[in-house]
C-alpha cells in the first residue's frame, strides 16, 4: 500500500525534474541536451515502476513517428535547396514599411508552420530573419518574436503542422481536409492577434521607414589609385629641384643617391652547389 501511494509522487517528481531539464536545455550537473532528458526521464518512469514496460511500449504510436520522420526530411531538403530562404526574402521585400515586413513575417512563418513542422520553421527563418532586419536597419527582437508566435499558431491549421496535431490525426483518424477546414479559422484569427499583439508592444522600437541598409546591393566605394614607385621617385625628384623636399631635415640637401636608394634592388648572382673547389675528383 505503501508503494502504491509513492508511484504518484515519483511520477511528479520524475516529470518536474525531466520539465526542468527540457526547460533548461541541459542538466546542470550533466552534459545531456533535451533529447537526453527527455530518455532519462521516460527510462527512470519505466525503472522506478510508474510505468511498466508493455505500457511503455504501446505509449509510442510508429505511424506518428514515422510522419513525423517523413516532415524532417522533406524540410531538411527544402531548406538545403534554398526554399525557405526563398520564401522569406520574397515576403521581405515586398513590404514598404517596418510594420509591412512584420506582417510579411506572420504570414509566412504562419503559412510554412502549417505546411511543416513549425519547429523547422522556428530554427530554418531565424538566422534568415535576423540577416534581412540588420540589413533593412530594423530590431531583429519584434520579428523573431513574431516568428516564433506565429510558427506556433499557424501549425494549428493543419495535421502536419506539429506533433500534436499529428497525434490527434492518427488516434481520431480525422481526415487532412476535414481538419483543416476546422482549425484553419483559427489560425487565421490566431495570426491576426499576433500581428496586433506583438506591434502594440514593440511599436515605439520600430522605426517609421525603413533604413538606409535597405540596399544591400549598393556599390562599394573604389579604392583610391595606387602610386608607382617610378611616379614616387619621380615627384621627389621635383620636389629637390624646388627646395620643398619633406624627407630631409630642414636645412639639409638630399642625397644624390635617394632616388636609386627606392629603386628596386638587383637581384645576387645565384651560386652553384656544390662550389667547383669542392667537387669529389675520381
Amino acid at each position: 500500500m505503501a508503494l502504491v501511494s509513492l508511484k504518484p509522487m515519483l511520477a511528479l517528481t520524475i516529470f518536474a525534474g525531466a520539465y526542468v531539464g527540457l526547460g533548461l536545455g541541459r542538466l546542470p550537473p550533466f552534459r545531456v541536451d533535451r533529447t537526453g532528458v527527455a530518455i532519462v526521464g521516460a527510462t527512470a518512469m519505466v525503472v522506478a515502476g510508474v510505468l511498466d514496460w508493455n505500457a511503455a511500449v504501446a505509449a509510442v504510436d510508429a505511424r506518428t513517428l514515422a510522419l513525423l520522420f517523413g516532415m524532417m526530411i522533406v524540410a531538411a531538403y527544402l531548406r538545403l535547396s534554398g526554399f525557405f530562404g526563398l520564401v522569406t526574402t520574397w515576403a521581405m521585400r515586398r513590404a514598404s514599411t517596418p510594420v509591412g515586413a512584420l506582417a510579411a513575417v506572420v504570414v509566412a512563418a504562419g503559412t510554412l508552420s502549417a505546411l511543416f513542422v513549425n519547429d523547422v520553421i522556428c530554427v530554418v527563418m531565424a538566422p534568415l530573419v535576423v540577416d534581412l532586419t540588420r540589413r533593412l536597419g530594423l530590431p531583429p527582437v519584434p520579428y523573431l518574436i513574431a516568428l516564433a508566435t506565429a510558427a506556433n499558431v499557424g501549425s494549428v491549421a493543419t495535421l502536419t503542422g506539429n506533433p500534436q496535431n499529428m497525434l490527434i490525426g492518427s488516434f481520431s483518424a480525422i481526415s487532412y481536409r476535414a481538419f483543416l477546414l476546422r482549425e484553419a479559422p483559427v489560425a487565421l484569427v490566431g495570426l491576426g492577434c499576433v500581428f496586433v499583439v506583438v506591434w502594440l508592444v514593440y511599436r515605439r522600437q520600430l522605426p517609421p521607414a525603413l533604413g538606409a541598409a535597405a540596399s544591400p546591393s549598393s556599390p562599394s566605394p573604389a579604392p583610391p589609385p595606387r602610386s608607382s614607385p617610378a611616379g614616387s621617385i619621380r615627384t621627389r625628384s621635383i620636389a629637390r629641384s624646388t627646395g620643398s623636399c619633406s624627407c630631409c631635415s630642414p636645412g639639409s640637401s638630399c642625397s644624390p643617391a635617394a632616388p636609386s636608394a627606392l629603386a628596386s634592388p638587383t637581384p645576387s648572382p645565384r651560386r652553384r652547389w656544390p662550389p667547383a673547389s669542392s667537387a669529389r675528383r675520381y
